[in-house]
Order: structure tokens, then sequence, then C-alpha cells
């Protein structure tokens, strides 16, 4: 649904990044835990990400196009008393519960916690 909207406002002629690993991370993956989850990604900047060199050059590219067609898909799954969105929520249940969830991430927290301190050996030349 949210590609063929991307196609409904950027044309059928875009490049996807569908099934490509583009060497980045973001929560969205904690997200999909709990709920069905969909990652835009855009075009109309360049430099990388989380860095000064980075730079929107085309602002419409950038903001305007995704959240056009991340707000079509929206009205899409709500309309008719949401059941499109009901549907997405019946074939792909959550993955862990919230209770599941909170535990995962405190255990996590915990066991980050106790790491053994790293030292640089001295043959280390790196």
């Amino acid at each position: 649904m949210v590609e063929a909207n991307a196609i409904a406002v950027l044309g059928d002629d875009v490049e996807r990044a569908r099934g490509r690993h583009l060497g980045a991370s973001s929560d969205i993956g904690d997200v999909g835990l709990l709920m069905p989850v969909s990652h835009r990604y855009a075009s109309g900047a360049v430099g990388h990400h989380h860095n000064p060199s980075f730079r929107v050059t085309d602002h419409r590219q950038a903001t305007v196009e995704p959240a056009s067609y991340l707000a079509m898909t929206v009205v899409d799954l709500l309309h008719g008393d949401a059941r499109i969105a009901r549907d997405v929520l019946t074939v792909t249940p959550p993955e862990l519960s919230r209770a599941e969830y909170l535990d995962l991430r405190r255990r996590m927290a915990h066991t980050r916690d106790s790491w053994p301190q790293l030292t640089r050996n001295a043959d280390d030349t790196n």
C-alpha cells in the first residue's frame, strides 16, 4: 500500500529501496516488534546521515513527497472503519507484547551495564 501511494505521488520510474541493505539503522526495528511498520526512504539530500556533510538539496523530494504518500497511506488504512488496518493487524500480529518488549529492553540495558571493560592490547596498532 505504501509503495502504491509512493508511485501515485512520484511516478512509476522511481528507484526503490526495497530489499537493499543501506548500512543504516533506526528505532523502527524496535517499533516493528510491536506493530507492522514501513520505513520511508527519500531522496533530496546529499552527504552522510548524522554528519555535518548532510544537506537537503531538494526540499520537495526530501519532505513533501514522502509526507504526501504516507498521509495517503494513513487515509487508506483508516477509511471504512479502518478495515484495511484491522486486516493488516490480523495477518501481521506483534512479535512481542508490550510487556515482553519492555522486559527485553530492561534485560538488554542490564546486560550492557555489566559488560566487561575492553582494554586495548599493547600489540594492537589499530
